[in-house]
């Protein structure tokens, strides 16, 4: 499944698999789409409150990207919604980017993110039994 959030230069998109009970989530935008970052996130409890989902989250870097605040984001909160383990790899590149265009990158992603989780919602039971 493909969401998409924004316009222009600014749009970026994620490319949504499910591998058995697990999500993979292939992240991407700006001019040059790329993997700069690659996150993991892990159900778990939540350590301050049980009844709660939580994760835990590691990120590897490719040397010289910093598209690790984008795919952690994207993993995390999906985890959490979904109780899933989720993967996300990808980059969102712009060519000389000022600190107005990052920050609508990052609040495209969030709202991509929000996207993925109300459409996924609804058919993560579907996956359970896979």
């Amino acid at each position: 499944m493909r969401f998409e959030e924004g316009e222009g230069k600014l749009k970026v998109f994620g490319e949504v698999f499910w591998m058995g009970k697990d999500l993979i989530i292939l992240l991407g935008g700006g001019e040059e789409p790329h993997v700069g970052s690659i996150a993991i996130a892990l159900p778990r409890k939540s350590l301050k409150e049980k009844e709660k989902i939580s994760c835990t989250s590691s990120v590897y870097n490719l040397l010289g990207h910093k598209d690790e605040v984008i795919v952690r984001m994207l993993a995390e909160k999906l985890c959490i919604a979904l109780n899933k383990v989720v993967v996300c790899a990808g980059g969102v590149h712009i060519e000389n980017a000022n600190e107005e265009e990052i920050c609508k990158i990052v609040e495209n992603c969030n709202k991509l993110a929000e996207k993925i989780v109300n459409a996924l919602q609804n058919t993560v039971s579907e996956n359970v039994s896979n």
